[in-house]
């Protein structure tokens, strides 16, 4: 991002520090980089010129001007992490040729597997279903997954269609539980649950489990 020519590099290393300096509270730098910035560029600024005048150009000079301005740069990239893109007008971006950040979101497909669920016994008026994934056998939602959604059908046959099935509810957790009231203990109720992602994708249904609900 740094001009590569002298005589440019110079003049972006006069206009850049002066404006970090007279723009400090904006861009909120800290005293220590104001204080670095503005003793390196008054090293650096004299032996650019000795190193540039034909009369006063030798090894030493040019070699004391590269690193002095090598290390005005090291203070400027730090400066420049430390500042949030929102205190950045374009004006800034132009002067200090900071180039605007481009996010991109990657997006995760769903995975192939599906959760596996399994009920705790023994828990009255209560289901708790402990979830992992099918191919990983972890608990919680695999990567590319924000959710499972848990689906079921009280009493009666086995569902053989989503559409004989009531949402129950989503967790991001590795355990979900359903409470019910007295009038349905006995019944026995069958769970579907599948992956979901945070833009509402569905992936495939894991294997019908269900219990019963103890009274």
């Amino acid at each position: 991002m740094f001009p590569t020519k002298e005589y440019e590099l110079n003049d972006y290393c006069i206009n850049s520090s002066k404006y970090i300096i007279d723009n400090k509270t904006v861009l909120g730098t800290s005293a220590e980089d104001v204080t670095a910035l503005t003793e390196k560029e008054a090293e650096r600024a004299p032996a650019f010129k000795l190193a540039m005048n034909p009369t006063t150009k030798t090894v030493t000079t040019i070699a004391e001007r590269d690193r002095l301005t090598n290390e005005e740069l090291v203070i400027f990239r730090r400066i420049f992490g430390d500042t949030p893109d929102s205190k950045l007008s374009q004006a800034a971006r132009d002067i200090l040729l900071i180039p605007e950040r481009v996010y991109t979101h990657v997006i995760v497909p769903l995975p192939k597997s599906s959760p596996i669920g399994k009920l705790i016994p023994g828990e009255r008026l209560k289901h708790t279903i402990n979830i992992v994934d099918s191919e990983t056998g972890k608990k919680a939602h695999p990567h590319g997954t924000s959710a499972c959604e848990i689906w079921c059908k009280k009493g009666g046959l086995a569902p053989v269609a989503e559409k004989d099935l009531l949402y129950v509810g989503s967790t991001a957790n590795h355990s979900f539980t359903q409470t019910f009231d007295g009038t349905e203990a006995g019944l026995m109720v069958y769970y579907w649950i599948r992956w979901v992602n945070s833009k509402n994708e569905k992936g495939s249904w894991g294997q019908m489990f269900g219990g019963t609900v103890q009274g």
